[in-house]
């Protein structure tokens, strides 16, 4: 690793391994650890299921949400409903999803990039949801770069295809522009009773 204006010679050399360093699986699902714990993000089961089909409906659901849980996190109403499209990740009914997207389409921090392709080469319609709003990445020992957030959707269904983070800036051993994380969705999501299959090399938890 070489920070700007050092010799070559000078440089720290990282070691580098091949296979995985550490791997950790579990099947059960504890109260507060893992995707499992928390499945609908901070939305229950019931509180989706009851999402309004039109986007006013969904604005004022929005703005009751946030009444009942102002004290507790202390989030402005503008960002609550803006935050709105972690829905769009959601188990939500077509009318539902159409509600968010209409909402969403209407405020000033949502972004239409145009047409783009996800990770996986699949043709879709990147969307900035967090417009003008600034986030960092940690790089390396000392380096903090921007981050750009894309999210590409499927522009006849709605549904997300991937969620891209890129670069927003260049440092040592990145590039602006460069994928420094992706979240890919699959064609078919559900719920599913079956257990994923433990990978190699993995010490079970």
């Amino acid at each position: 690793m070489c920070a700007p204006g050092t010799k070559a010679a000078d440089c720290v050399k990282l070691p580098i391994r091949a296979e995985i360093r550490d791997c950790q699986y579990t099947h059960e699902v504890t109260p507060d650890y893992g995707p499992g714990a928390h499945p609908l993000g901070g939305y229950t089961l019931a509180e989706i299921s009851a999402l309004p089909a039109d986007d006013k409906g969904l604005r004022e659901w929005l703005r009751a949400r946030w009444e009942s849980r102002r004290a507790e996190t202390g989030q402005a109403l503008e960002v609550a409903i803006a935050d709105s499209h972690f829905l769009l990740a959601m188990p939500i009914r077509p009318a539902a999803r159409a509600a968010v997207l209409r909402l969403l389409a209407d405020l000033p921090t949502t972004s239409v990039r145009g047409p783009a392709k996800d990770p996986l080469g699949r043709g879709g319609l990147a969307v900035d949801f967090k417009k003008g709003t600034k986030s960092f990445r940690e790089f390396g020992e000392d380096d903090e770069v921007t981050e750009d957030h894309t999210t590409i959707l499927n522009p006849s269904t709605g549904e997300i295809l991937a969620k891209v983070t890129k670069a927003g800036g260049s440092t040592v051993g990145l590039s602006k522009g460069e994928i420094a994380a992706s979240e890919v969705w699959t064609s078919v999501t559900g719920w599913t009773d079956d257990r994923p299959k433990r990978p190699g090399n993995c010490r079970r938890l």
